[in-house]
């Protein structure tokens, strides 16, 4: 009896709080003669003249059912509610305000352009899990983590970030700006190999190829200076609900760059070997390659079966028109290969430059894709449409992240074998030879 009242206390100050506005609550009638006078009136439609409130509604349509004693009731004004109350209080078993609740909504403006999330159902799989949890290794020409849409998407190293603020601050601990040390010291805090990889590390070592902007030796600042990795990166994680551009399929997760191609394009199979074998060294559960050629490589092939050997899923764009020759690192066992879809005239197909063949196991949309791009110092949020297997790949990465983050314990194997089961047709019934299982879903 206490707590009944008590409740009717705290709704009684509410109820005061709104002044005159209606008031809808939702009740449990336990005493049988109320609840038959508040279906007599439901079943007159209301229009009893002098009632106290302007809507009663109850939750089932049928006196017999179970809970027939539930009503929303909507009162004229919080004074008709006060009095109300006080006559009915002790055979009332339950009141409480009627409450409203949202959808899994964003407020990022450009989601009408990622065509995307509605082919693979991404929000229907936001409902149970965004990738929280989850690090995702991206093997590329490193990220822009200058870009607005990426802020606070990276993960950090917490022994090697050394002024503790989880930020990677890429000056000298001995230098201040803008009032805060920098991360790096050129001390390995981890004893890991590395040091001052608070968000990866760039492995790009080539003094054998001429090419432009950081490309001659590894160092921990994994800066993009292509745009690739960054187009990757936004498909993955870009983040949520920051009223910024669109949003990434696994959002929660965290993202480590690992940096293997220079500003040209251009990466060495040791270079990415060694990306490989450091990911699966520091945490890495889910490796994206947007790369590839179709001569195989034994060090890179030698990396991938070691971090398959420590359950790290890995996923490989299928290539770009090279038909269905041999492609690689897609084309290793180990990797779960996959070729771009298209979407047009409200049908979906093999994205015509897409390559295909034997060792493809799914298609993702890879055609028009709208994700983060370069920044520079006058705009920090650059967005473009980009299309090719390497933005398909990623969509898959960002899949087994959701699948890793509800079932942790999921082996590579495991996780391959959900997606292709879960895939949706596009084309032949079944496995072919241009799309595998077909199309990936995040709603299985």
């Amino acid at each position: 009896m206490y707590k009944k009242h008590k409740m009717f206390f705290t709704l009684f100050l509410f109820t005061c709080s709104i002044a005159q506005a209606q008031l809808s609550v939702n009740i449990w009638v336990a005493n049988n003669r109320l609840k038959q006078d508040l279906w007599k009136i439901h079943t007159l439609s209301n229009h009893h003249k002098n009632l106290p409130f302007s809507q009663l509604k109850p939750l089932v349509w049928f006196q017999n059912h179970p809970l027939s004693g539930w009503f929303t009731i909507t009162f004229q004004d919080s004074s008709s509610y006060v009095n109300w109350l006080q006559q009915n209080k002790e055979k009332i078993q339950s009141i409480e305000p009627v409450k409203n609740f949202k959808l899994h909504t964003y407020n990022d403006p450009d989601i009408p352009k990622q065509y995307h999330h509605e082919l693979i159902k991404t929000f229907e799989a936001h409902t149970i899990t965004k990738g929280q949890g989850v690090i995702i290794g991206i093997i590329d020409t490193g990220i822009d983590f200058f870009h607005e849409d990426l802020q606070g998407q990276m993960f950090i190293n917490d022994a090697e970030d050394i002024n503790g603020n989880g930020k990677f601050d890429f000056w000298s601990k001995d230098s201040i700006v803008n009032g805060v040390s920098g991360d790096l010291d050129g001390i390995d805090q981890d004893g890991n190999g590395y040091g001052d990889d608070v968000i990866g590390y760039d492995f790009t070592d080539q003094p054998r190829l001429l090419g432009g902007g950081d490309y001659l030796f590894e160092d921990p600042v994994p800066y993009d200076d292509n745009q690739h990795g960054t187009l990757v990166a936004g498909i993955i994680g870009a983040k949520a609900n920051n009223q910024k551009g669109g949003v990434g399929i696994a959002p929660e997760s965290k993202l480590m760059i690992l940096r293997a191609f220079a500003a040209s394009g251009n990466g060495e199979d040791d270079d990415i070997a060694r990306a490989i074998v450091y990911a699966a060294d520091n945490g890495v559960q889910i490796l994206n390659f947007s790369f590839g050629d179709i001569y195989p490589s034994q060090i890179m092939h030698a990396a991938i079966q070691y971090a398959y050997s420590k359950r790290v899923t890995m996923v490989g764009s299928a290539g770009n028109g090279t038909g269905d020759n041999p492609h690689y690192p897609s084309g290793f066992e180990e990797v779960i290969s996959v070729s771009a879809s298209m979407f047009q005239n409200n049908r979906e197909f093999l994205w015509p430059l897409s390559s295909y063949g034997g060792t493809v196991d799914l298609c993702a949309p890879g055609a028009a894709i709208y994700t983060t791009t370069l920044t520079d110092s006058t705009n920090r949020n650059a967005h473009n449409e980009f299309s090719g297997t390497s933005t398909s790949a990623p969509m898959v990465s960002a899949a087994a992240a959701l699948l890793k983050s509800i079932y942790p314990n999921l082996s590579p194997i495991q996780i391959k074998g959900i997606l292709t089961s879960t895939a949706q047709d596009i084309q032949n019934p079944g496995w072919d030879y241009f799309t595998g299982d077909s199309r990936i879903s995040n709603s299985s």
